[in-house]
């Protein structure tokens, strides 16, 4: 009897899960760092505070890139004014073609009229030579306005906004308002801060991490279990959590992965077995569990122990 009933107990009870308390709470982190330089001017929040997404943090003085937008701006207009000016010389070229064109003409049409007259023994053969020299003075003057109008087009570039020049000014002029927009640092999401030490009149770097934002989306456990375990793990068992921090209260969840490789498969400097005094270790492969019931009135801290029982039959 004491028999059939430890067996019933383990079938019943032990046997459908496998549990670890090799496991710690984690979730979605994110380092803030500025994307300018500059002196912090006023700060809104304190270390540790909850944040809203979009919710203002910290202020660069904006003076520099204020002036780096009305030096841009400026730039613009200038450049707008050469374009303009680009324009009227096109069309200043294009009149002296025409005229050269016209010209051009008028000689062709001397040359043929002289040299009816010389024909005709009605004027000096040294006319025609001469109305043949204006012929060809007008020929390379018309060569010339086109070249001229060639190259005052290529200066000139594209129309209106396609233009090469006003689209360098603008976007510089777009990167320096950009640069403006990042003197105030938000919020990229819901969260708890930690490890907050922006003070007013301090010099922030470009790109440098300033403190940690913990979102509060989502949470889960990393849980390391033994590798004679793994083979009855899958995704989309559910599981049981149970918080050291909280004693008594259980947090559902469910498996979402399972790696590919031990936890010590990736660290820096992993076993070596092929030595002559290897010893066989139980190996731990980690497995990520969804905690789907979070429980506002139960904050949970990244890195803190759980124990973790998951249903596998």
């Amino acid at each position: 009897m004491i028999f059939l009933f430890g067996y019933l107990l383990y079938f019943f009870t032990i046997r459908p899960f496998q549990s670890t308390d090799n496991a710690y709470i984690q979730a979605n982190t994110i380092s803030i760092a500025s994307q300018v330089s500059g002196i912090v001017t006023k700060t809104y929040v304190q270390n540790n505070q909850y944040v809203k997404a979009g919710e203002l943090l910290f202020e660069i003085d904006p003076k520099p890139f204020v002036i780096e937008v009305q030096n841009a701006q400026a730039k613009l207009e200038l450049m707008g004014n050469n374009v303009r000016k680009a324009a009227a010389d096109v069309d200043q070229y294009a009149a002296i073609l025409e005229q050269r064109k016209a010209e051009f003409d008028q000689a062709q049409s001397d040359a043929h009229r002289v040299a009816m007259l010389v024909e005709q023994k009605a004027v000096p053969p040294e006319t025609n030579d001469n109305a043949i020299t204006r012929l060809k003075s007008s020929a390379a003057a018309v060569e010339a306005a086109q070249a001229q109008l060639a190259q005052s087009r290529i200066a000139l570039g594209k129309l209106g906004a396609d233009n090469e020049q006003i689209r360098v000014a603008t976007a510089a002029l777009d990167k320096a308002k950009l640069n403006l927009s990042y003197t105030t640092i938000y919020a990229p999401g819901s969260g708890q801060l930690s490890n907050y030490t922006i003070y007013r009149g301090q010099y922030v770097p470009i790109g440098y991490p300033q403190f940690v934002l913990i979102f509060d989306n989502e949470f889960w456990i990393d849980a390391n279990f033994k590798e004679t375990q793994v083979n009855d793990l899958k995704p989309g068992q559910h599981a049981v959590i149970n918080v050291d921090m909280y004693p008594g209260k259980d947090f559902k969840g469910v498996v979402e992965s399972i790696s590919g490789a031990s936890g010590t498969s990736f660290s820096l400097l992993p076993p070596q077995n092929a030595t002559g005094n290897w010893v066989k270790v139980t190996q731990r492969v980690p497995v990520k569990i969804i905690i789907t019931d979070v429980d506002p009135r139960f904050p949970l801290k990244i890195g803190t122990s759980t124990s973790v029982k998951i249903k596998v039959k």
